[in-house]
């Protein structure tokens, strides 16, 4: 399987700080006590959206690479 456009950022909340990751083509987002777990998450939650709309799949898993980071943000491609 190919890696999905990724879309992460940190969230400092009551209960200590989150890690959100997202999808951009579905919009699906997960989170997770760190960023690895958020993108595991993620993933997860991405194989169940799926199952209802397979025509997104080609548009969502492709196959490519780039890590950017900004500040608290990450975007990381494949």
């Amino acid at each position: 399987m190919e890696a999905p456009i990724v879309i992460m950022w940190r969230e400092k909340g009551e209960k200590g700080e989150w890690f959100v990751a997202q999808e951009p083509v579905t919009g699906v987002a997960s989170q997770g006590r760190t960023a690895d777990e958020a993108y595991a998450n993620l993933l997860e939650a991405l194989e169940l959206y799926l199952e209802d709309y397979p025509e997104l799949r080609e548009k969502v898993f492709q196959k490519r690479h780039l890590e950017v980071k900004v500040d608290e943000a990450s975007i990381i491609i494949g």
